[in-house]
C-alpha cells in the first residue's frame, strides 16, 4: 500500500469517528480507560509517539536560535504532547499541558479550552487523585495527529499543483 492510500485510509478512518462521534457513538470510551490505535501496531504507536517528542525538542531548540517569542503555536504543542503521553501510556494532568505548552498558564488555559470547544480535548477525572484533572485527546483528534505523523515520517506526499492552503474536507465535515 502506498503512502497515499495509506493516507487515504486513515483519513476515511477519521472521517468515520467523526460521524460516529456527531451521531452520539463517539463517547464509547471511558475517559481512564487506555486510547484505542485502531489500524496501528504497538512499536508504530511507540515510534509515532517518539517523533512527537522530537518535533517538540526540535521546536523548544529553535526557540533558543531566534529572538524570544517570535515562534507560537500552544494549541499544536498541546496536542502533541497529549498524543505522545497518551501512546506512552502515561496521563497528563492540566498543569503539565500548561507546562508543555510553553507559553504562561492563562494563556496555555484559553488554548485548552478552545480546544475542548473543537472537540478535540476532554477533560477527565483523575481516579487515584481527584483533585486532579486530566486531559484526553477524543479519538478523531488522536486519529488526525496520528494521520500528521505518519505523512511527516513517510516519503513525501506528491505536488498536486495546488497552491491553496485550504483544509482537506472530509464527507461530513
Amino acid at each position: 500500500m502506498t503512502s497515499l492510500e495509506q493516507l487515504s485510509l486513515l483519513a476515511r478512518e477519521l472521517a468515520d469517528q467523526l460521524t460516529a462521534a456527531a451521531a452520539g457513538g463517539g463517547a464509547g470510551q471511558a475517559l481512564n480507560d487506555p486510547p484505542r490505535w485502531p489500524g496501528s501496531s504497538a512499536s508504530g504507536i511507540s515510534g509515532l509517539a517518539g517523533l512527537a517528542r522530537r518535533y517538540l525538542q526540535l521546536r523548544r531548540a529553535r526557540d533558543t536560535l531566534f529572538p524570544e517569542g517570535l515562534f507560537s503555536d500552544p494549541a499544536w504543542d498541546l496536542l502533541l504532547d497529549l498524543f505522545a503521553a497518551e501512546a506512552e501510556g502515561a496521563a497528563i494532568s492540566v498543569s503539565s499541558a500548561c507546562i508543555a505548552a510553553a507559553v504562561p498558564p492563562t494563556t496555555a488555559l484559553r488554548w485548552i479550552r478552545r480546544l475542548e470547544a473543537c472537540d478535540l480535548l476532554l477533560r477527565g477525572e483523575d481516579a487515584s487523585d481527584h483533585r486532579r484533572v486530566l486531559l484526553h485527546l477524543t479519538p478523531s483528534a488522536r486519529t488526525a495527529i496520528r494521520v500528521w505523523l505518519e505523512a511527516l515520517s513517510g516519503p513525501a506526499l506528491p505536488d498536486t499543483g495546488s497552491k491553496s492552503c485550504s483544509p482537506v474536507r472530509l464527507r461530513g465535515i
